[in-house]
Formats: structure tokens, sequence, C-alpha cells
């Protein structure tokens, strides 16, 4: 198993890095593919004395900066760096997602897209709002299920069918054994 994910690397630093060798060869500017851009929240908190926020509040909800670049025809990077959540509270800097994404497999339009790496855990629908600025509430649901994990998501969708399958390692990034289980 560790020689075909070995192999499988190594086939994708291949594909990109011809590409991007081809890419060069024809004059194009990477650095015009780069996109940096950042998004905020702030919210004023006023739970009540039994709430999460007793004392009334101004707080930062939440600051990300994103970077993402296309490597060449439908490759993406894509890093998310965390200032600050809801969720952990701490102004540190935290890697958040971080993917190679490609898309239109088979040159066919979203039937088949697929990224690996570091990215949100796709359950349920909430996740698809999990930023400040996508979501139009103030809190998120109580059965909100949320996080980010490493692996292999493939996603598309059809005229009426939207698919998304993922295999995750289903841990903290951060716990590591080094045992193969």
């Amino acid at each position: 198993l560790s020689s075909i994910k070995f192999s499988f690397i190594f086939l994708v630093f291949l594909v990109a890095n011809w590409n991007i060798a081809r890419a060069q060869s024809y004059g194009e500017d990477f650095l015009g593919k780069l996109h940096i851009s950042g998004e905020g929240g702030v919210a004023f908190f006023d739970t009540g004395a039994n709430g999460q926020f007793p004392n009334d509040e101004f707080r930062v909800d939440e600051a990300k900066l994103f970077v993402e670049a296309a490597i060449v025809n439908d490759i993406y990077i894509f890093g998310e760096f965390n200032v600050i959540t809801r969720e952990e509270g701490n102004e540190l800097f935290e890697l958040g997602e971080f993917y190679v994404e490609f898309e239109n497999v088979f040159h066919k339009e979203n039937l088949l897209n697929f990224r690996f790496g570091r990215f949100d855990i796709p359950f349920g629908e909430e996740y698809l709002t999990r930023d400040a600025i996508d979501n139009p509430f103030v809190s998120h649901s109580l059965s909100d299920i949320w996080g980010v994990d490493e692996g292999v998501e493939i996603y598309g969708s059809t005229k009426n069918v939207e698919y998304i399958f993922a295999v995750q390692n289903g841990s903290e990034p951060l716990i590591q054994d080094f045992d193969s289980d």
C-alpha cells in the first residue's frame, strides 16, 4: 500500500512539474495565477448570565487568509490559514485546508473532480457554510460536526445529482503515534 501511495504522489509530482514547465515555456506568468484573499467576521454577543458570553462583548468571530494558485489547466493548489476561529479562540496562525485539486477530469464539465491533502470533513450540509462569510446565522447548529482531516475527496455533479465521497485519516491531524493502525 505504501508503494501505491508513493507511486501516486510521484506521478502527480511529475504531471504537475511537466505542466508547469510547459506553461512557462509558453510565457505564462505564475504570479498572475496566484490569488491571495481573506475574510473575517465580527459580532456582538449577549447570551445572558447563563450563556457562553455572559458579558456583552464585541468579538472577532473569525479571521482567515487564503492562497490559491492555478498550476495549469484545471489543476489548483489551495491553502487556508486561520488567524482566529470561534472554536479555538486563540490568535495564532493555524493551518486549515491545504490541498491540490484536479477539476474536470477527462474534460467532462464538473462530472469528476478530486482533491487530496487536508480539507473540511464533508459531513452534512453545514460544512458548506462553515465560514462566517457563508453563514447567515450568528452560530452553528448543535449537531454541527466539524473538522479538517487529511485524505482524498472525489466530487462532481450531473444534471440532477451532486455527489461527494471522501476517504480521510479519521483523527486529529496533530495526533500521531507512528503506528500503521
